[in-house]
């Protein structure tokens, strides 16, 4: 619950705005994903794992960030119309400047989406 929070908490939104944005992250970090959108999901999921330890030591693949990782997903989210659209933009805009102060939330949002039940981000890696 507390990715689901910083997610949408990140952002600006306020009354009705904030509601609908947390059903529609509720919505996808409860495992949303569908298919076609498992693509992108796992690719930023990887990407994060290199920034995390995770409860139980479990980490599955890894994708080095950088900045042209990051443009190159940005495109990627940029032509799809997910609800959570604006959230992984803002998590790839704290990746490419080198962000990563909130990577376990990002991370345990990212691998909620994708009905993770192994390798839940516990802390940054030192």
């Amino acid at each position: 619950m507390f990715a689901i929070f910083y997610a949408v908490s990140n952002r600006d939104y306020t009354g009705a705005a904030a509601g609908e944005a947390i059903q529609r992250a509720i919505a996808v970090g409860e495992g949303g994903v569908t298919a076609a959108q498992d693509g992108i999901y796992t690719e930023m999921h990887k990407m994060i794992n290199t920034k995390i330890v995770a409860e139980d030591g479990e980490v599955w693949g890894e994708i080095l960030i950088t900045i042209e990782k990051c443009y190159k997903v940005i495109k990627d989210v940029n032509e799809t119309d997910y609800v959570d659209k604006d959230i992984l933009l803002q998590y790839l805009a704290n990746w490419k400047a080198g962000d990563f102060t909130h990577a376990v939330a990002e991370h345990n949002y990212l691998w909620g989406a994708l009905d993770g039940t192994v390798g839940r981000a516990k802390s940054l890696r030192t």
